[in-house]
């Protein structure tokens, strides 16, 4: 399957086509989780318990932010404190893209306090 990244819109730089080769295995890492700190439903602990139990291996809890949003520092001390045997836990955003140019509707401060930014 070919990808193309961007749309009908001019783009500084020429489109990139990646090829993706088939995947033959699965991976036990989700990098895609709201807790109810947004519009989840379920408590980060409980989240990262079932993932655990489920046979996860590397989760990433990722909240959506806008550039007005004020509890991130928060959720950001509450996953720094989770601890689960077997598990590697990432703290992350989703933010919504605001441009051509990558630009963030997202607190300035943000990528100081992530490990991943998830652009949608």
């Amino acid at each position: 399957m070919t990808a193309a990244l961007g749309s009908g819109t001019p783009s500084p730089s020429p489109l990139k086509h990646v090829q993706f080769g088939k995947l033959d295995r699965t991976y036990p890492v989700d990098y895609h989780n709201h807790t109810k700190w947004t519009d989840g439903t379920a408590s980060a602990d409980e989240m990262a318990q079932a993932a655990s139990k489920a046979g996860i291996r590397e989760f990433l809890f990722s909240e959506h932010v806008r550039s007005t949003s004020t509890y991130f520092p928060e959720f950001a001390k509450t996953i720094r404190a989770l601890a689960v045997d077997g598990l590697t836990i990432y703290l992350g955003v989703e933010a919504k893209v605001l441009d051509m140019r990558g630009t963030l509707d997202a607190p300035a401060d943000i990528e100081s306090l992530c490990d991943a930014i998830i652009g949608s």
